[in-house]
């Protein structure tokens, strides 16, 4: 479910347990205790070398000693799922998603103002959120699950429609360089936008429709990965558009 590269010998993956590898994936030791707790870990954030969030079911849990334990600091609630981490600078920071119920569909968006220690759930009522992107403390842009793009200026206190959905499809992450936005679907077509989200065009589409689950937009070139082995870069040499591998 996660997946991080701390450096080149050093990586991190996650799913009911969090765990590393010093030998480039050669060799994995679980860290911490968080495979104890229940749900599947989605997102964590590396503040520092000693201090994470991490997203576990519907809850958020912190470490201050490199993952030997754990503090629950939001506890899950029937009605509050998220699924993304975002934190545009060290204290102000972000967790974003959404869930289904058999008495409604509800988007979620906390905030953190001191470094993911204690954080605020903040009103969204425009549904179940599948992806998000912040530029910085103030600015962010959410997709929704049928209501499509909306836009913050003011912290996440309110959201204003920006654009329908790219395609009209279920968006599964957002990333941005600048005013250069990508997004990642269900139906595995990638889109970009050079108007900060305003307006989008079609930049790649898997013929086979395998979902694109994850962007990275770390170094010079995008790069997207899905199902069933499907990675696809952005091709910075020529500059016209994505090849896929």
């Amino acid at each position: 479910m996660f997946a991080h590269a701390a450096a080149t010998d050093s990586l991190y993956a996650a799913r009911g347990g969090l765990y590393q590898s010093l030998d480039r994936g050669k060799t994995w030791s679980e860290i911490g205790n968080l495979s104890a707790k229940n749900g599947s870990i989605f997102d964590i954030h590396f503040a520092d070398p000693s201090r994470w969030v991490a997203i576990k079911g519907g809850q958020l849990h912190l470490t201050v000693d490199e993952g030997a334990t754990w503090t629950l600091v939001f506890p899950g609630k029937i009605t509050i799922n998220f699924d993304e981490l975002h934190f545009p600078d060290a204290q102000t920071g972000y967790a974003t998603g959404g869930v289904f119920r058999e008495f409604g569909e509800f988007g979620t968006v906390l905030r953190s103002d001191d470094g993911g220690t204690t954080w605020t759930q903040l009103e969204f009522p425009h549904g179940m959120i599948t992806a998000a992107d912040f530029v910085d403390v103030q600015h962010g842009v959410v997709a929704t699950f049928n209501q499509g793009l909306f836009e913050t200026t003011d912290g996440a206190q309110t959201w204003q429609h920006l654009a329908d959905t790219p395609g009209f499809g279920v968006l599964t992450d957002m990333v941005h360089r600048g005013t250069h936005w990508y997004t990642g679907s269900m139906s595995g077509c990638l889109h970009e936008s050079f108007d900060s989200g305003r307006t989008w065009q079609e930049a790649w589409c898997d013929s086979a429709e395998r979902a694109i689950t994850s962007l990275s937009a770390r170094g010079r070139a995008v790069v997207a990965a899905g199902d069933s082995g499907l990675v696809v870069y952005e091709n910075r040499i020529f500059g016209d558009g994505f090849d896929d591998n």
